[in-house]
């Protein structure tokens, strides 16, 4: 790989695969919403060209870039991606016809592939009607993600640029400024409060940023001959165990509230977490183990990074 775009590249994933794409000596054109926008170490890199635009206004993206023949287009653009604004069932639907335009706009700057970012929530999305207690405020996104994934897939079957829906896991690490499920647990254990959470029984996977960008940097190397693959740590277990032992690591004497919250109706399958493809057809293996891994985020945060 030698040329690349990356779209939410001032975002927690995006940021930290533009660092690595340039470690791998790639030419990138990160793509952020304006000159407002918050840049964080994004920034701080050399050899990184930022590229102020608007999701809304993907379409105007080849103006603003002169180069053609990008290897990758990684879009990791999306709106809403984390808290309340799951819900916004406007901000979402905004969002798949951000995705679709970005796909045309991926062919119009002869780009070789375009990997976009899914979520496990969509498997859930894809069932909903059949769990009629499911109340999280994350299903909306997921229904939208799951849209946004067949729309490009249908739109793919008459392109010559090689689609990839990248299912992610639970992504936490160093940098993250969302309040996803590690950083609240962290948060509230840090600054002495309870973390409240329904019995956490379900299959959970928790990823590490560092080792999520280096698997999408090898299934932007590698010709994969399939639409869609996961992407995550190959370490699975239930929710409840990834708690207990955040909260052993932390060394807190307060409690850990779990069972404090009704369940939300959301069922996941252990075996949605299953990377045997991704490890085959890339020769991922994951390096950092969760307990390396919340450590480094603990500390990140104490350095209110």
């Amino acid at each position: 790989m030698k040329k690349a775009i990356v779209t939410g590249a001032n975002g927690f994933i995006g940021s930290n695969l533009v660092k690595y794409l340039l470690s791998q000596g790639v030419c990138v054109k990160a793509v952020v919403r304006n000159e407002k926008s918050y840049l964080g170490e994004l920034s701080k890199l050399k050899n990184v060209d930022i590229i102020y635009c608007d999701l809304h206004e993907i379409n105007s993206l080849p103006e603003k870039i002169s180069d053609k023949g990008f290897d990758v287009f990684y879009h990791l653009a999306w709106d809403g991606n984390s808290g309340p604004k799951r819900q916004n069932y406007t901000m979402q639907m905004e969002n798949v016809v951000g995705v679709a335009n970005a796909f045309s706009v991926s062919e119009s700057l002869k780009c070789q592939k375009f990997l976009c970012s899914g979520a496990i929530t969509e498997k859930v999305a894809a069932n909903l009607l059949n769990l009629p207690k499911a109340v999280a405020q994350n299903m909306i996104y997921g229904i939208a993600k799951n849209t946004a994934h067949y729309i490009c897939e249908f739109l793919s079957r008459k392109s010559e640029v090689k689609f990839l829906w990248c299912t992610l896991s639970n992504i936490y690490g160093t940098g993250n400024r969302t309040g996803n499920i590690v950083n609240y647990t962290l948060d509230s254990l840090i600054n002495n409060r309870i973390p409240e959470f329904s019995a956490a029984i379900q299959p959970f996977d928790l990823m590490f940023v560092d080792d999520c960008v280096t698997a999408l940097y090898l299934l932007g190397i590698h010709d994969i001959n399939k639409k869609e693959i996961y992407i995550g740590s190959g370490r699975p277990r239930l929710l409840k165990d990834y708690l207990l032992q955040i909260w052993e690591i932390t060394g807190k004497k307060i409690p850990i509230g779990i069972g404090k919250k009704d369940d939300d109706g959301i069922t996941y399958n252990m075996e949605w977490f299953n990377i045997s493809d991704l490890t085959e057809l890339t020769g991922f293996v994951p390096s950092i183990d969760f307990e390396d891994g919340i450590k480094r985020t603990i500390e990140s945060m104490k350095k209110g990074m």
